[in-house]
């Protein structure tokens, strides 16, 4: 993966970008969230969603949301709290 910069004027922009480890179906539990973090100037952002991916039930609000943001200015990644009914797989962060 080549870094996601971009120069806006005199602003480098960053990217924020999540991988997994492959898995064999979409049943498979993922446990480990890597953040790639490219870092610029200003600020950028994302959502991640989740849901199990086998049933309709997100349509009941069975789903997870989670924004993260990064602060070029301060040099800051935030994960804030995540929303929705769906309890995320997730147990660990690599970034």
């Amino acid at each position: 993966i080549a870094p996601a910069l971009m120069k806006i004027g005199s602003l480098w922009i960053g990217a924020i970008i999540p991988m997994q480890a492959p898995v064999m179906h979409a049943q498979e539990k993922v446990t480990v969230l890597i953040l790639h973090v490219y870092t610029g100037d200003a600020e950028t952002s994302f959502e991640y969603y989740e849901d199990d991916g086998a049933t309709f039930e997100f349509e009941k609000g069975s789903f997870s949301l989670r924004k993260m943001k990064y602060n070029g200015s301060k040099r800051t990644l935030t994960i804030e709290k995540q929303d929705g009914a769906y309890q995320s797989t997730i147990t660990r962060l690599q970034i």
